[in-house]
């Protein structure tokens, strides 16, 4: 008994009650003695004991039936054996794996056995993971499905979406969250030199990584590669600019602001710096000045939503990289604090757009960031192509440890098929046509699966997508939620 329990406890397995049967017909008694003889014998050459079942002859009949009823469980018979999920699987001819992970989120019913995918995608290479599908297919549906199970499961984590199709706002309606909105019309502001001195990482001190991201943000403002005349003037400044702040050991009233880094950019002797200054104006003075002023914003809650759907194209070329380093700085946070920061950007895609494609590098380099930082970060898209012919966002999704794959277009499925080495098996649940299904790809497994909630349910009521003009109306608007 105790080395049964040590076989159960060290090893993904189940303990399964087995009664073999063999249903044997002949048309004389005469000739089924003779063949019940041969088939004990063949028993005995194999080390295997046959017998007749005596005075059970109807019961092992309804017991064979394909009822999954055991007619002959008799405490005072002994027809059952005792067996593993390994040991099981010898006498069976296909077998299947259940996936219970104690630590793990619901990810819908397992196609081949029924039963609950609870996995844990913490315990991977890399949490970070990736839904693709078409219109339509269930993606946000199964976003939501995480999140609300991560949020039961761990409520004292972090949750954010970015969220390019106010796709999510719904969920403020049940959930207690914060809403930023960012548009040039909106009251939101979030100041680019936003800094805690005490996020260091292996990568450098606070300061060094905030003038990484400075560059990054001006390159974006001047739609090209920064010269390394450019980026020593950046870092001059930046310093510059920083040092009240440092001496006050992060004093609030001290924190630096685009227009005092116009300002001082401006008064440098270069040529060059004016030059930046200029590029810089638009988003310091001009239309699109929300990350211009100090941060409005007061994070108080552990579910926020960056609403980006009044953004426009201008605004989200360096919109998008100042969300991602915001985000970035609370992961560290939080980490310090023993948070996990949970990450979904719908529409991922939109990073990987633009001839410079700096959004898409500088989005490899975040997602790369959170997963030494032990955040979970996971990016959704319908325009799978895009990613698939992009090489960056290629070798991101290849890298990934968990991928949810919904139902493809024609022409997507064949790049899926070689991108993953799915089996024709495999591919066959890409095809279906079904709503909600698809494979989950979880380290080495490959999960068939079914997320389809019930629509009688309070589940359904948070995750449903379809709500109409007026509602998506009414749920725009501008400030915080």
């Amino acid at each position: 008994m105790e080395n049964l329990f040590q076989k159960l406890g060290g090893a993904d397995c189940e303990l399964f009650e087995c009664c073999y049967l063999i249903y044997v017909v002949c048309h004389t008694e005469e000739k089924l003695d003779e063949l019940s003889s041969y088939i004990r014998s063949k028993g005995r050459s194999h080390q295997v004991i046959i017998d007749n079942l005596t005075g059970q002859q109807e019961n092992g009949v309804n017991s064979v039936i394909p009822l999954a009823i055991n007619y002959l469980a008799d405490e005072n018979a002994d027809y059952s054996v005792h067996f593993t999920s390994e040991e099981v699987a010898n006498f069976i001819s296909f077998s299947f794996n259940n996936y219970f992970n104690m630590n793990g989120l619901d990810y819908g019913k397992n196609l081949q056995t029924g039963t609950r995918n609870v996995l844990d995608r913490t315990e991977e290479m890399n949490a970070n993971g990736y839904v693709l599908g078409t219109s339509g297919t269930g993606k946000s549906v199964n976003l939501k499905n995480e999140f609300i199970s991560a949020i039961m499961k761990n409520p004292n984590d972090e949750f954010i979406f970015i969220d390019p199709d106010n796709e999510y706002l719904p969920l403020l309606d049940y959930i207690d969250g914060e809403r930023i909105i960012l548009s040039p019309s909106s009251t939101t502001y979030l100041n680019v030199f936003d800094l805690d001195l005490s996020c260091s990482t292996d990568e450098g001190n606070a300061i060094a990584m905030k003038t990484d991201f400075i560059m990054t943000f001006v390159a974006s403002a001047k739609g090209r590669d920064l010269t390394i005349d450019e980026m020593s003037i950046i870092d001059r400044v930046v310093n510059l600019i920083y040092k009240d702040y440092q001496k006050s050991n992060g004093d609030e009233k001290y924190i630096p602001t685009l227009p005092l880094f116009y300002k001082i950019l401006k008064e440098q002797p270069e040529q060059t710096a004016t030059d930046l200054a200029l590029s810089l104006e638009l988003y310091t003075y001009g239309s699109f000045d929300i990350f211009a002023h100090k941060t409005n914003v007061k994070f108080h809650k552990n579910f926020i939503i960056f609403d980006l759907f009044n953004m426009g194209e201008q605004l989200r070329k360096v919109g998008l990289k100042v969300i991602l380093e915001i985000i970035w700085q609370r992961v560290i946070t939080n980490k310090r604090k023993g948070i996990r920061t949970w990450l979904w950007c719908d529409e991922f895609s939109v990073m990987f757009t633009g001839e410079d494609n700096s959004s898409g590098m500088f989005f490899k380099k975040v997602y790369q960031r959170i997963r030494k930082q032990g955040g979970v970060a996971t990016g959704a898209t319908q325009n799978i192509t895009e990613v698939l012919d992009n090489p960056q966002a290629s070798s991101m999704l290849q890298n990934a440890e968990f991928v949810v794959l919904l139902q493809q277009k024609p022409k997507d499925l064949r790049k899926i098929i070689d991108l993953f080495e799915l089996s024709e098996t495999q591919y066959a649940y890409l095809k279906t046509g079904e709503r909600g299904t698809g494979l989950i790809i979880c380290g080495k497994k490959i999960i068939p699966f079914s997320n389809l909630i019930p629509k009688d349910t309070l589940i359904y009521k948070i995750i449903n997508t379809k709500f109409d003009g007026n509602q998506r109306q009414k749920t725009q608007g501008t400030g915080n939620q």
